[in-house]
């Protein structure tokens, strides 16, 4: 299973309410990965490496998943690459820290 996040196009957006300008929490860029990931555990049969851009880190180390995250270029374009070799318990995740502040309800846009 390959998954592709598309180097410019993630975004979180955050709408205070209709009358508002919606404001940008997160945009990465994917095409930029700089950050290594190493989570390794033969006990759980877990093999996550590769390299993920900054502020986004693995959160598979409860599973038991066998993946590599791989920056590429194709026809003039970077992006990330996600080999997901084998998957015998769980999920292979990734996450974003430190999530913005966040003190009242809010609607939120998930775009890629």
């Amino acid at each position: 299973m390959v998954a592709l996040l598309p180097m410019s196009i993630f975004m979180i957006m955050l709408v205070f309410s209709r009358h508002s300008e919606a404001e940008t929490l997160i945009d990465t860029d994917f095409g930029v990965a700089s950050s290594e990931v190493q989570a390794i555990d033969e006990g759980k049969e877990l093999r996550v490496t590769g390299m993920l851009p900054d502020g986004w880190s693995d959160n598979s180390s409860w599973a038991s998943v066998t993946a590599e995250y791989i920056p590429m270029k194709e026809d003039g374009i970077n992006f990330l690459r996600l080999n997901i070799k084998e998957i015998t318990e769980g999920r292979c995740q990734i996450s974003y820290r430190p999530l913005p502040d966040i003190n009242r309800d809010n609607y939120y846009r998930f775009s890629l």
